[in-house]
């Protein structure tokens, strides 16, 4: 039996909860979705029988003609896309609740995106990465911690460069990466790493308040050759050759390999974990345009297989070093 139909606010809430608790999906996802289909429906309010709002009386057609506007608008594949996403959802989930008989997104087929996408590692190529640095030297903590920082919580380069001492929060349980953004005139916070990653950056911490490290001081220092510490902080170009040299060593063969790549493998990563998609993707990475997030992710279906965690996602890297700690 189908309910009598009302206007799409009134079935927001309940298809908010319904992303949040049923298909799990990030808060913020849900807003980004509120957002997209308010603005459809304000594109086709005025068109000739249709109320302001009605859900009942959507055609393909609409939806088709609000792309159109889109494009027209400005808005690129990836953009678009996310819009046709959001309306694919809500018109499943009436559906769903037998409100309307038909979703008039159905047919109505995908745009390419895949274009200009950001070369990555795979989980082997990372783990192969760690698993060429010593750390039972001071250098081999450091080296530990850029790999950490890029891969598991995403920070570009220049982040990576300009940590301070005091942006590395350690309330003796967790921590959390504090990232002076100036990309984009808003700081964000990575956090709580897990157990595995913690100690290594705790150990790097403690080693930095051993060599008399103030507060605001480089979280992150160069070294000379023969592992003697500089104590400034090291250069992006200096990183780039040494991952290079990392990925020589552990037999990687890419047309090019350099830092950034870590980011790129960080946001793929979160696709694979419960609860992230291209929107909450965006907003770790501190990514004020869905476009750019395309570049490092697909925008489409969910990966075949979940984790509920990165440490879940991760948990061979706890066990890497077994042998050199043994020993």
């Amino acid at each position: 039996m189908f309910h009598e139909m009302k206007e799409y606010s009134h079935y927001i809430p309940g298809f908010e909860r319904h992303m949040l608790i049923l298909q799990g999906l990030s808060p913020l996802t849900a807003k980004h979705y509120r957002s997209n289909i308010k603005e459809f429906f304000l594109s086709v309010t005025g068109r000739p029988g249709q109320p302001a709002g009605d859900v009942g009386n959507v055609i393909r057609q609409d939806v088709e003609d609000y792309l159109e506007q889109c494009f027209y608008r400005g808005n690129k594949n990836p953009t678009r896309l996310t819009k046709l996403i959001a309306l694919r959802k809500f018109f499943r989930y009436l559906v769903y609740l037998k409100i309307i008989k038909e979703d008039p997104t159905a047919h109505i087929p995908s745009l390419k995106t895949r274009k200009g996408i950001i070369p990555k590692f795979t989980k082997k190529e990372i783990l192969r990465l760690f698993g060429q640095i010593d750390i039972t030297t001071e250098k081999g903590i450091r080296d530990t911690v850029i790999l950490i920082l890029g891969v598991f919580c995403g920070l570009r380069i220049g982040e990576i460069l300009r940590l301070n001492i005091s942006d590395i929060i350690d309330d003796g349980k967790t921590i959390d990466v504090n990232i002076i953004e100036t990309k984009h005139g808003a700081n964000r916070t990575i956090e709580t790493l897990w157990k595995a990653p913690l100690l290594f950056v705790r150990q790097w911490l403690a080693t930095r308040l051993s060599q008399g490290a103030n507060k605001e001081a480089p979280f992150l220092i160069a070294y000379r050759k023969g592992d003697r510490p500089r104590l400034r902080r090291p250069t992006s170009a200096g990183i780039d050759r040494h991952i290079k040299k990392l990925a020589a060593a552990a037999g990687i063969r890419k047309a090019d390999i350099y830092m950034h790549m870590l980011r790129a493998t960080h946001a793929s990563d979160l696709r694979h974990i419960k609860g992230h998609d291209v929107f909450s993707v965006a907003d770790h990475l501190g990514h004020k345009n869905i476009e750019t997030t395309a570049r490092y992710v697909s925008s489409r279906g969910r990966k075949s297989k979940e984790y509920s965690s990165l440490a879940a996602y991760w948990r061979e890297f706890g066990h890497l070093w077994d042998e050199q700690i043994e020993h």
